[in-house]
């Protein structure tokens, strides 16, 4: 699972760097919200693999373990 979470975060970098450099660059609108939906749907999974991992840990949200 933390290969997985780190690949996942490397490709999260990877999509904000190319937001950020195609908001800089001025491209059309259309290109940043595709790049802004790709970021979004890369974090939503990372946030997926997170409760994911915890649920498998028995670990409540406030990192209580759980019976």
């Amino acid at each position: 699972m933390k290969n997985n979470m780190f690949e996942l975060q490397k490709e999260i970098e990877a999509a904000r760097a190319d937001l950020d450099r195609t908001l800089e660059q001025g491209i059309n609108i259309g290109d940043c919200y595709e790049k802004s939906v790709k970021l979004d749907l890369l974090i939503e999974k990372y946030i997926d693999l997170c409760e994911s991992n915890v649920n498998e840990l028995g670990v409540s949200g406030d990192g209580a373990r759980q019976a």
